[in-house]
Order: C-alpha cells, then sequence, then structure tokens
C-alpha cells in the first residue's frame, strides 16, 4: 500500500478543507501512525522541491508520479517544461542516494509518447553532465 503527498499550499481555502500531506513535516508526522511497510508515492507537481520529500523517505518512496510544475497547482506539465521549477539534477541524484529502483510513472501532459522519452533522455543527459562538471 502507498500514500501520496496531496497539494496545497494551506489547508483550507475558501472554508474548504484540503488534503494532507503538503509538506515534508506533514508527511512525515502522518507516517508515524502508519505501518513500516506502507510506502509513500511521490508526485512531482504536488509539493515544491520533491527531492526534499524523497530523501526524508528514502526507502518508503515506492512509486513517483513525474511531472513538473511548482507545488502550488495540477500543473502537470511535461517535465522538460520550463513552466515547472523541478531541479531535476537534484531529484536524479536523490534518487540515487535512496537508491530508488521503482516505478516512474509520467503524470504529465504530452502529444506523443515520444516526447516523454526525449524529455526523460534530455534530462538524464544534463544531469550526467552535471556529475562530470563536479569531478
Amino acid at each position: 500500500m502507498v500514500v501520496e503527498n496531496m497539494l496545497g499550499p494551506s489547508l483550507t481555502v475558501n472554508g474548504r478543507e484540503r488534503p494532507l500531506m503538503r509538506t515534508v513535516e506533514e508527511c512525515l508526522e502522518i507516517f508515524q501512525g502508519f505501518p513500516k511497510d506502507v510506502g509513500l508515492a511521490v508526485d512531482f507537481c504536488h509539493i515544491a522541491e520533491p527531492q526534499h520529500l524523497l530523501a526524508a523517505f528514502g526507502s518508503r518512496v515506492k512509486t513517483l508520479h513525474v511531472s513538473n510544475g511548482d507545488g502550488t497547482a495540477e500543473h502537470h506539465y511535461l517535465p522538460c517544461d520550463n513552466r515547472g521549477k523541478n531541479d531535476w539534477n537534484s531529484i536524479f541524484a536523490t534518487l540515487e542516494k535512496i537508491k530508488y529502483k521503482g516505478v516512474y510513472m509520467h503524470e504529465c501532459k504530452y502529444n506523443d509518447e515520444k516526447e516523454i522519452v526525449d524529455c526523460y533522455q534530455t534530462l538524464w543527459d544534463a544531469y550526467q553532465t552535471s556529475l562530470t562538471i563536479k569531478k
């Protein structure tokens, strides 16, 4: 079983309650009450700087909902879309650090599946280049 982090910069909007697990701190607090075998589905569109959530949960991260965003709205941009603010080099580095081997589900807008493949390759190549530059 997995539980997904949800979107919302504040708990209520116009008197309506928003979902929980909007921040790393909320996720950690809520997960304290769950059995250890409950995993986290990290939705990159539902939180700013998702690499911090990935790092906090490590091996409990079981699936990814990959898109670009800023944590304030359901944009679900293609990861290469510059309207999003995700730091893909940091995300890839964190995924390697936590030894993530799970699902990498793209939950984004695209016209053709090839866009997803090309986008991923572009981001991966940029990450690999950044590692070379750091050496």
